[in-house]
């Protein structure tokens, strides 16, 4: 297997020469770990053209910046270097973050309606950790594998999938199930707006759709962008925090009209308190 190729980045703490070679083992390690389970048997790297500083993150452990493609640690784990050994929570944090990045490169082009799956909060995520610490990892989602674990149980079970591309494979097919299960929601919500209006042109009709799916935090939460349109003049734009559910579920369909209906609702509340 080819060693990953490890950049430091200008920005951040200054890195003495041996912060670098202790920084350096263990990014090599973290990678390394991550790709004989995704790749085995290849050349491949598991992430690659990364930049990697050390900054104070004031209560964050890293944090993977996609638009410069800078993964950051925190300099708490530079304080007290092990000489012989590896530091276990610094292997974890680094995989923590290249998954970030892994999920940023795969998956960005394939989806329309669902934003920042690479995000703590998003089930995407959770599937790959767990994948991961299935075959031995301890990689952590931020207080996030509670509530997963009991709202998306078809994802936890991918873990047991043996290969990483078929793993990538029912990843990509759920998303788009996702996306096509959305547009199909907002047109017929569409069609049956359009029905109203003819039947009644004066009358007060509401179509209620959603924009987005914006997975993001750390609290296990979706944040949801809906459009809510009357009388075909008026648009009101709802933001809301739901956790979205499985929808291979058996009552995903009760459950998004749920959460539909619940974010309308809580435009209302909001509007009135404006009045």
């Amino acid at each position: 297997m080819a060693k990953m190729q490890v950049k430091f980045g200008t920005e951040g703490r200054k890195l003495t020469k041996e912060d670098k070679e202790y920084y350096e083992k263990h990014i090599i390690k973290a990678e390394h770990e991550l790709r004989k389970l995704a790749f085995p048997n290849s050349g491949i790297n598991f992430v690659s053209n990364i930049n990697f500083i050390v900054d104070e993150k004031y209560g964050l452990l890293a944090y993977w910046q996609k638009s410069t493609r800078i993964i950051e640690v925190d300099v708490r784990y530079f304080k007290n270097k092990y000489k012989r050994r590896y530091n276990k929570e610094l292997i974890a944090t680094l995989q923590h973050e290249m998954i970030h990045c892994y999920i940023d490169d795969e998956f960005e082009g394939i989806k329309e309606l669902i934003k920042n799956v690479n995000s703590d909060s998003c089930p995407i995520f959770n599937t790959f950790i767990e994948w991961f610490n299935f075959r031995g990892c301890n990689i952590e989602v931020n207080e996030t594998e509670e509530s997963y674990r009991l709202n998306h149980k078809s994802l936890f079970n991918l873990r047991k999938i043996n290969k990483f591309n078929d793993l990538e494979l029912e990843i990509f097919l759920y998303i788009k199930k996702i996306d096509r299960f959305i547009k199909d929601y907002n047109k017929n919500q569409e069609n049956i707006y359009m029905d109203c209006l003819i039947k009644n042109p004066l009358g007060k009709h509401t179509i209620k759709q959603i924009s987005e799916l914006n997975y993001r935090g750390f609290d296990g939460c979706t944040h949801v962008k809906h459009y809510i349109k009357r009388n075909n003049q008026e648009l009101i734009s709802i933001h809301a925090d739901i956790d979205f559910f499985d929808i291979n579920d058996d009552n995903f369909k009760e459950n998004f009209e749920w959460m539909v209906s619940s974010c309308y609702e809580y435009c209302e509340y909001m509007r009135v308190r404006e009045v």
